[in-house]
């Protein structure tokens, strides 16, 4: 069902968005913003750079397990009676086990072109970059501008693989036939996209965004709360300017000199006070419908 194949996928993207295996370049980003909005309080300050990757992996790991036993009694139940409508196709054990094989084959290749200093290796990578998760991650990486690219690729090969093999595809016709089944029903994404387009613009034009980013950053300094009393009432705040703002480079650059010194001074350290604008990043940004349309390299990494 495609509907479905777009909520999931939505929400993956917005819910697990501060979350991840490994450290990124943004969690670069934001932990320098971070460090800099600490030191105005204490000068000395010092942080780890992967100070945020193991409530990452918790993170991730929580939302895998929490989101998919939610989606499946949600999102699966209409898709469960439409196969049993549905004609089975034909399975194959061996055309699966060439498909994997093939997998494994794109997935090696992809990865040696993610590996610097190797003859014909790094093609993916930015080489200009010092660091490699620079190389990896950085505003010119082909890898992170090509990522979802080279995955719809490895897969769409994979099916087809699959498909022949197994003789449910008998030709190239009916590959592309059953592709383009998949967008059926999604018309109204089209209408969504437009009517969002505009906001977008309006609030380009408008610069509306930052104003109330700049306005919460404001009325947060003017909080005189400890403890939970003053962590709710931030999360919820950050939740709203990741509506007008959803890049987290962006509203950190203009929330963090006022939170992080805030709850310094409530004894919470800067690694937490991150913690909870990446939370409440990834909450906003399931609420925004500007999120989508907005994700470029002008506001966001």
């Amino acid at each position: 069902e495609p509907k479905n194949g777009i909520m999931i996928t939505f929400i993956g993207i917005t819910m697990g968005y501060g979350a991840g295996l490994i450290y990124n370049y943004q969690d670069i980003v934001l932990n320098q913003y971070n460090v800099i909005a600490a030191k105005n309080v204490i000068s000395t300050f010092q942080s780890e750079p992967l100070s945020q990757l193991f409530i990452m992996i918790v993170s991730t790991l929580i939302l895998s397990i929490v989101g998919s036993s939610v989606i499946d009694k949600k999102f699966n139940k209409k898709i469960r009676k439409k196969e049993e409508e549905e004609e089975t196709f034909i399975e194959s054990k061996s055309a699966l086990r060439l498909t994997a094989l093939v997998f494994v084959v794109l997935m090696l290749i992809s990865i040696y072109c993610i590996i610097p200093s190797l003859p014909f290796s790094g093609l993916l990578l930015d080489m200009e970059e010092p660091l490699y998760i620079g190389k990896l991650f950085g505003l010119n990486s082909p890898f992170r501008e090509g990522f979802m690219l080279l995955s719809i690729i490895i897969f769409m090969i994979c099916g087809f693989v699959y498909g022949r093999v197994s003789r449910n595809i008998k030709s190239t016709r009916e590959y592309n036939k059953s592709i383009s089944k998949s967008f059926e029903n999604t018309g109204f994404l089209f209408a969504i996209m437009f009517f969002a387009s505009i906001m977008l613009s309006i609030l380009e034009w408008t610069n509306i965004g930052n104003v109330i980013c700049l306005n919460i950053a404001e009325f947060m300094g003017k909080l005189e709360f400890n403890g939970l009393f003053l962590i709710i009432p931030i999360f919820i705040l950050c939740i709203i300017a990741t509506i007008f703002v959803p890049s987290a480079v962006l509203k950190w650059s203009m929330i963090s000199p006022v939170m992080v010194p805030l709850l310094l001074r409530a004894n919470i350290s800067p690694a937490f006070s991150m913690m909870i604008f990446k939370a409440a990043d990834a909450v906003g940004k399931c609420f925004s419908p500007i999120y989508i349309l907005y994700y470029n390299d002008r506001f966001t990494i």
